[in-house]
């Protein structure tokens, strides 16, 4: 960050920059950014890694949530961005599905499906993200090999239906 201030990304017209950090780190990144002047820093954002699928409610259990982040723990702690749906947040989520059911892995239809489950946790954290008032950047998610593969399997259903 303090490279950010000294070559002034902080204050140049039409540039934003965004930090997205682990939880740990978000509170220290706050403290750094308030020793330089507002001016210095108002194009600068801090953003987290990643929001969980339900909010803290007033009156609720934020105990419930040890090891997750809720979407207004992150606003309340200093994040205004989150970044939601990047290519390992979405492995780690079908692993837990495939593991549940290994047959996923060799069965398309399946992993469709369970890839769809995926992206509605996804929607479920843009949602609760988007009711904190962060602002998301949402990721496609999807690795070089799944992109390859897919366009693979789309060609080969289009060549069986002709």
């Amino acid at each position: 960050m303090e490279d950010t201030i000294k070559h002034s990304l902080g204050n140049t017209k039409d540039l934003h920059v965004t930090y997205f950090l682990p939880e740990a780190l978000i509170l220290s990144a706050i403290r750094k950014l308030k020793t330089f002047s507002d001016e210095e820093t108002m194009g600068i954002d801090i953003g987290c890694k990643g929001v969980f699928r339900e909010d803290i409610k007033k009156g609720g259990n934020f105990g419930a949530f040890t090891s997750n982040l809720p979407a207004t723990a992150a606003r309340n702690l200093g994040s205004t961005w989150v970044i939601i749906g990047h290519s390992e947040e979405r492995a780690d989520k079908l692993g837990l599905i495939e593991s549940f059911a290994p047959k996923i892995k060799k069965d398309l239809k399946l992993k469709i499906k369970a890839r769809e489950v995926v992206d509605s946790i996804i929607n479920k954290e843009v949602l609760c993200a988007l009711k904190a008032n962060l602002n998301v950047l949402l990721c496609v998610g999807e690795t070089l090999e799944e992109r390859e593969k897919e366009n693979l399997l789309n060609r080969n259903h289009v060549l069986n239906l002709s």
